[in-house]
């Protein structure tokens, strides 16, 4: 139910205001759930879907809010609301709806400057014995905090991590003892860091990073 108020306030000058509004005692503050994505590149534009309950009470406008950057409402709903944002900074951003019934909470966006895609420098040792298993490194760049490995060619029987960091894999190879002399391909593929997945450095990369050897 909704209850139309009088109001009649004292101004500093002595004046007299009055007027009317709307009162609703069963609206609620909006809330945001989540958005997707929570992360971008920098220097890219994009757009972010805002999810959460009373983010656009019919008949009204909101207000979405993210200091340091600019928004436009493309869509909106009661538990939607879709944004356009363009060429973002680095950094950690806070993001939030406002209605006539309130401000919502806060939710963190990350603009990330872009994953490296990975290269690979260097696996030591090259050469691996047939009818053994072999334990090697890769060394490179930009493998990331969470990287995996493949290794194509005929005769190999299993590999894996050990270890692996950002400039470098400890990894194993079994290698079948009939395996003749032949030259396989191994490829490290980075997966983001800290739990992000991969975001290309440069606009156009694809959602993931591989390096060859």
């Amino acid at each position: 139910m909704h209850y139309v108020v009088y109001d009649q306030r004292q101004d500093y000058r002595g004046s007299t205001q009055h007027g009317y509004y709307y009162y609703d005692p069963a609206a609620q503050p909006p809330h945001v759930y989540g958005l997707n994505p929570n992360i971008a590149v920098s220097g890219t534009s994009g757009y972010i879907e805002i999810y959460g309950a009373y983010l656009a009470p019919p008949g009204t406008t909101p207000q979405v809010s993210m200091p340091g950057a600019s928004l436009w409402i493309v869509y909106q709903s009661d538990n939607q609301i879709n944004v356009y944002y363009s060429y973002l900074n680095a950094g950690t951003y806070w993001l939030s709806v406002s209605t006539i019934h309130g401000t919502s909470n806060w939710v963190r966006f990350t603009v990330l400057a872009g994953n490296p895609t990975p290269h690979i420098t260097w696996i030591d040792p090259s050469t691996w014995q047939a009818g053994d298993t072999t334990v090697f490194t890769i060394t490179g760049t930009g493998f990331g905090t969470n990287p995996s490995l493949t290794i194509n060619g005929a005769f190999i029987e299993g590999y894996g991590i050990y270890n692996a960091w950002d400039t470098g894999m400890w990894a194993w190879v079994t290698v079948s003892p009939y395996a003749p002399s032949q030259t396989v391909t191994v490829t490290v593929t980075s997966n983001g860091y800290w739990g992000n997945p991969f975001i290309a450095q440069y606009p156009g990369q694809p959602n993931y990073g591989s390096s060859e050897a």
